[in-house]
């Protein structure tokens, strides 16, 4: 899903007056979050520990620097005004009041990322023989002498990895695991109920290949229905394509077992929703935004209903 939003970053008017301009400083008179006030306070907590784990230090932004004491206090006097007034029109009113709304950009690509769910055991059988790896000690001396790691194909078809003890877990489908590469985390289900957070740890270092774009050029997907269920589809209709279409993508993702997950890049938990992804380079990672978009509606069966717009604050 690929949309066109808006995105706005609040900044405190007392702290960023007389070094940033105001150029681009937008009014949004009538807004409202479409999520619960909770979920912004355990986001926005998140952030705070960030800030607490890196005290110091400046981040450039709008050929800037903004220091994380600021950012840290901007946070905190939204946590006190959400705890304070809850979202309500006082809420709102006091976010127009005290902080600059500065739009970052018209047009930016709006893409989804979630959570795999797949079952799994601690233990290989008949049922759950598909592994789930984790980091092999020998990956960084491959990386510190250049050369290239094993490939897919080599790690899930030709086995060169089993046998020594790097199994982090085993799960029942080999499509469904393949995505939770693309995704990097999961939660794996056990036999007995319990689940298990499994998060990104290392790669093999080869590059990323998308396996939709392979099956397009051979038309075996229309481009109109190109989707992850289409793919998962069609690979359970041709298993004999499996290992071929599957190994196109030779970059493969080494699992750690986490407490809660996922954990972002700032080394903190995602909050479903609030959470996103912008280029750090250019924007102050932990602080917060406005973004303004549409998610897809799906029934209970999986059909698209329609899209829902929204105003929601979200943390970098």
């Amino acid at each position: 899903m690929k949309l066109k939003l808006l995105l706005s970053i609040f900044i405190i008017l007392s702290s960023f007056t007389s070094s940033i301009s105001k150029a681009d400083t937008v009014t949004v008179s009538k807004f409202s979050d479409d999520l619960s006030e909770d979920s912004l306070l355990k986001a926005i907590n998140n952030s705070l520990l960030y800030y607490k784990n890196k005290p110091k230090g400046a981040i450039s932004y709008d050929h800037s620097n903004i220091s994380r004491f600021t950012l840290r206090r901007t946070l905190k006097y939204i946590k006190r005004a959400v705890k304070l007034y809850g979202f309500t029109d006082e809420f709102y009113d006091f976010i127009n009041t005290n902080f600059e709304m500065r739009s970052l950009t018209e047009e930016v690509v709006l893409t989804g990322y979630y959570e795999a769910e797949l079952e799994g055991s601690l233990t290989k059988d008949e049922k759950f023989k598909y592994p789930i790896y984790k980091v092999p000690p020998e990956l960084q001396s491959y990386r510190d002498e250049n050369k290239p790691y094993y490939t897919r194909e080599e790690i899930d078809f030709d086995g060169v990895l089993a046998n020594r003890d790097l199994e982090l877990a085993w799960t029942n489908d080999p499509i469904k695991l393949f995505f939770m590469h693309i995704q990097g985390s999961g939660k794996l289900k056990l036999p007995d109920g319990k689940v298990i957070d499994v998060q990104y740890a290392d790669n093999n270092g080869r590059a990323y290949k998308a396996i939709a774009r392979k099956l397009l050029e051979e038309k075996a997907i229309k481009s109109g229905k190109i989707s992850m269920q289409a793919i998962t589809e069609y690979l359970k209709e041709n298993p004999q394509r499996l290992r071929s279409v599957l190994s196109f993508n030779e970059r493969y993702i080494f699992f750690q077992q986490v407490p809660a997950g996922p954990i972002g890049c700032l080394g903190v938990q995602l909050t479903p929703k609030r959470s996103v992804a912008l280029d750090q380079v250019l924007y102050p990672p932990g602080a917060i935004f406005l973004l303004k978009s549409a998610e897809a509606n799906f029934n209970p069966q999986g059909d698209f209903t329609g899209w829902h717009f929204f105003n929601r604050f979200v943390l970098n």
